[in-house]
């Protein structure tokens, strides 16, 4: 299922990150580049579950998996998000930020390429789409983005040519689905690992 937990301290990845060859190991360095070849500074990692935390982020980071992340609000999504992508293969290519909230389906269709369009430039250039708050959107939108969202093959090394998905929400999705208040076949394109 590829959910990242929280458990005494620990994130423990299961699953996904295995299934494609990918280790967990706490073991060695944290370190990585930007997109100007310059090192980045870790995550304040003054904790053990912080120091995991980053260690995972530099596994996933070069696959194309989709990530979900899970948490209050203030507790650094969005720079999670953006230190991800700078250690992707897409740090070169733009990251757009799209606040879920104000989106509606004729901003899905128009920004995001849906009904078959190619969408806009900063997008079909393959960098990284973050949805911000992905919990807000009504289900007229919901079903707007699955249509939008480019089909891929399932594999984490393979980069599709549209943009990888980072989504943020600060409300356990798979209740809202259970409750039918989110699309089930949305969370799960948009999940393939989820850090809590």
């Amino acid at each position: 299922m590829g959910i990242a937990r929280c458990r005494d301290g620990r994130v423990v990845l299961r699953r996904h990150l295995g299934r494609f060859g990918l280790r967990f190991s706490d073991a060695g360095p944290i370190h990585g580049l930007s997109a100007k070849g310059e090192e980045l500074e870790p995550l304040n990692a003054d904790s053990e579950a912080m120091r995991i935390l980053e260690r995972t982020i530099m596994r996933i980071a070069p696959t194309s998996l989709p990530i979900l992340l899970v948490g209050e609000s203030g507790t650094g999504k969005t720079h999670l998000a953006q230190r991800i992508h700078q250690l992707s293969s897409r740090r070169d290519r733009p990251m757009v930020k799209a606040i879920c909230s104000g989106l509606t389906p004729k901003a899905i269709d128009m920004q995001f390429g849906g009904s078959g369009r190619r969408g806009t430039d900063e997008l079909s250039r393959g960098g990284t789409l973050f949805l911000k708050e992905i919990s807000e959107l009504d289900s007229a939108t919901q079903r707007s983005l699955l249509y939008a969202l480019p089909e891929t093959d399932g594999l984490p090394e393979t980069e599709t040519g549209g943009p990888r998905l980072i989504s943020s929400t600060t409300v356990d999705l798979e209740q809202e689905v259970n409750a039918g208040q989110f699309r089930g076949d949305l969370y799960y394109r948009l999940r393939g690992t989820c850090l809590r």
